[in-house]
């Protein structure tokens, strides 16, 4: 009988199997909460080294920042130190006059560059008129050159009509001498 019912399977459970389960669920329990302690511990842990080296890094900066505001603090103490220097020196007078001399400097040169500028306009003027009498003394003896030209051609043919004329009369003389001969 008991074999049968036990080999039931929705077989009611006893007290002693309940005792048993409730046992390995309470032995459950206190690993899952040794687990999570555990588990705890560990990101406690690693949060607590995150912490430390972002407070190392924050430490780092702010000694950082303080020697910053150290070299700052020294930088403006020059600055100071150079300005007095400088209104030391203003009140000086040869310092004051070098000053103006300074000062008057700029429009000094910008005066010299207006002549400057003025005179390379007036030399270029003057190459201008330069270079339009090369070309009008070019073009002037070009016509000489062809005046020339035409002038020894005349020449040329009076010497050749001359000639003609003097080879006629000499001709002539010849004639009239072998005539009388």
């Amino acid at each position: 009988m008991e074999l049968t019912m036990m080999s039931q399977p929705h077989y009611p459970l006893t007290h002693l199997k309940m005792r048993k389960r409730m046992g390995h669920n309470i032995r459950s329990l206190q690993t899952i909460k040794r687990l999570a302690i555990c588990r705890l511990i560990v990101r406690t842990k690693n949060h607590n080294h995150k912490t430390k080296n972002h407070n190392h890094k924050m430490m780092n900066h702010r000694h950082k920042m303080m020697n910053h505001r150290h070299k700052m603090m020294n930088h403006s103490h020059k600055m100071l130190n150079h300005n007095h220097k400088l209104k030391l020196m203003n009140h000086n007078p040869q310092m004051k006059n070098h000053n103006h001399k300074m000062m008057n400097h700029p429009h000094n040169l910008k005066n010299h560059n207006l002549k400057t500028k003025n005179h390379n306009l007036q030399m270029k003027n003057h190459n201008h008129k330069m270079m339009n009498q090369h070309h009008k003394l070019k073009n002037h003896n070009h016509k000489l050159k062809n005046h020339n030209i035409r002038s020894l051609q005349t020449i040329k043919r009076l010497a050749i009509c001359r000639l003609i004329v003097r080879t006629k009369n000499h001709n002539h003389k010849t004639k009239n001498h072998n005539h009388k001969m």
